[in-house]
């Protein structure tokens, strides 16, 4: 059976910027179904729209929609009979524009069969099983499930014996039970770049954001799901309980990656790459004796507890820059709300440590949660100076659906996805009011800048940093320079 797979198109704000980022879950069900014999393509609407950005409204309204066009859609869903069309639904912002999709879909062509999955999918089914051109929706990770779901259909058996699927019989919704998890990660084969319709060099044109250094460079998924539950995050709720791949099977897709499209860097997306440390040192060890010379990153952050400074020299040894420290608050009652007790003086000499190799430290901090006040607030931004990381984020917080803060607050199902952007929300239920979070974030910011610019003039700080300079260390030096403006104007226009 043909079967295309779509990461649908997209709406930018001026806060947010415009990235694209390869659909990694899409190319690891694409691979699963062209070993299983299926014609798969794999369409990113971003990578072939970001280029192209259709501007709407004005001013502080102004947003960029991003996407592919009606004539282009209608060339892949013409031939597509009987065939199956999957679209990725990560987020509760790309709800509209999955819904979107597959009535455009399903108006070319009604004899394909519309499939939804992904991390929103799964927690807002009933929501979107509502739209009558959507006939099935995956719960939980999709890799088999499609397969296993595109082999019921070919064959008419029943669909009840099918774990987590949504679906609709004579008209009333079917939930099976169960969330889809793949246990054995060795066992998937690695992303297929080569099934996507635009060519993998638009990732590297369009890069993702980030505390990035090189052009060409590719995410490394190495582990799934969490072993802490924050209220603010979906993570464990969603995506289960933390299951790994082997260094050895991590090192291959990498090497090749490194052949075949020439990368340059490495972003490591798991939530928390060294939750296992003696896996994550074997990682690290096989980097270096394979000799790679490549940057990376752990994109995903540093889980802090069981983080090893010992580490450091290694991670700088096998190319790593920086490093995502998510703090998430300087109080600690309120990390005890969010449920991530951070030790914070180990924050401090994790942060010591790499600043004494050269690898630059980001802070992540999220503001806003019940009960939060303009005093725990500043206590953010206290430890956030104190703790000397060289850059931070200051999140307010959203009650993302599937997380606990969603379901303690009682979010209605029918919350717009557009009042949940991470930079744009329009939403609290912290006491302090929407815009008053928002100057608040941003004089942290300033307040933040400003100091970091007067601390590396002391001489000590100048001192360190020609000590542990390299040319690497320079250009990221340089890079978040440019970013800091940038973030400057963002912030004042």
């Amino acid at each position: 059976m043909d079967v295309i797979l779509f990461n649908p198109p997209a709406q930018f704000t001026q806060w947010e910027g415009i990235s694209i980022f390869p659909p990694l879950g899409l190319l690891y069900i694409g691979a699963v179904l062209n070993s299983e014999g299926c014609g798969v393509k794999v369409v990113d609407c971003l990578a072939h729209g970001w280029r192209n950005p259709q501007k709407t409204g004005k001013g502080r309204d102004a947003c960029f929609n991003i996407g592919i066009t009606d004539e282009y859609l209608a060339s892949l869903i013409k031939p597509l009979q009987g065939g199956i069309v999957g679209i990725s639904c990560l987020f509760a912002t790309s709800e509209q524009s999955t819904m979107n999709l597959s009535r455009k879909v399903k108006r070319i062509n009604d004899s394909v069969k519309v499939v939804v999955g992904g991390t929103n999918a799964t927690v807002r089914y009933d929501h979107l099983i509502k739209e009558e051109s959507i006939d099935y929706i995956i719960l939980g990770e999709g890799e088999y499930a499609l397969k296993d779901l595109i082999k019921t259909i070919e064959t008419g058996a029943s669909l009840t014996a099918l774990p987590g699927l949504v679906y609709r019989n004579n008209g009333q919704v079917v939930v099976n039970p169960g969330v889809n998890r793949v246990e054995d990660l060795d066992a998937l084969p690695f992303p297929d770049y080569d099934l996507l319709e635009n060519s993998v060099e638009e990732y590297f044109q369009g890069n993702f954001s980030g505390l990035f250094l090189e052009e060409r460079i590719l995410p490394v998924c190495t582990s799934r799901g969490c072993v802490i539950n924050c209220v603010f995050c979906v993570g464990k709720n969603q995506l289960g309980n933390w299951r790994s791949r082997k260094p050895e099977n991590v090192l291959q897709e990498i090497e090749l990656l490194m052949a075949k499209y020439g990368i340059q860097e490495i972003a490591f997306t798991d939530s928390n790459i060294n939750i296992n440390k003696n896996r994550f040192k074997k990682i690290l060890e096989l980097m270096d004796e394979k000799k790679l010379n490549i940057s990376w990153m752990p994109w995903g952050g540093i889980f802090i507890k069981t983080f090893s400074t010992e580490l450091v020299g290694l991670m700088k040894k096998t190319g790593c820059h920086s490093v995502y420290l998510s703090v998430e608050h300087g109080n600690p009652e309120m990390q005890k709300y969010i449920g991530k007790i951070v030790p914070m003086e180990k924050a401090r000499t994790i942060i010591d440590e790499c600043r004494e190799y050269g690898i630059w430290t980001h802070g992540n901090f999220v503001l806003g949660l019940p009960g939060e006040t303009r005093s725990t607030m500043h206590e953010c931004l206290d430890y956030s100076i104190k703790a000397n990381f060289d850059s931070v984020s200051f999140h307010i917080a959203i009650p993302l659906p599937g997380s606990r803060l969603y379901d303690e607050l009682k979010v209605e199902s029918t919350l717009d996805g557009q009042d949940l952007r991470f930079k744009t929300r329009k939403i609290t239920w912290a006491p302090l009011s929407s815009d008053e979070l928002t100057k608040e974030v941003k004089r942290y910011l300033v307040v933040f800048v400003l100091h970091k610019i007067l601390s590396e003039l002391n001489p000590r700080s100048i001192v360190q940093r020609i000590r542990s300079y390299n040319k690497q260390n320079f250009k990221l030096f340089r890079l978040n320079a440019e970013r800091s403006m940038e973030l400057f104007f963002r912030l004042f226009r």
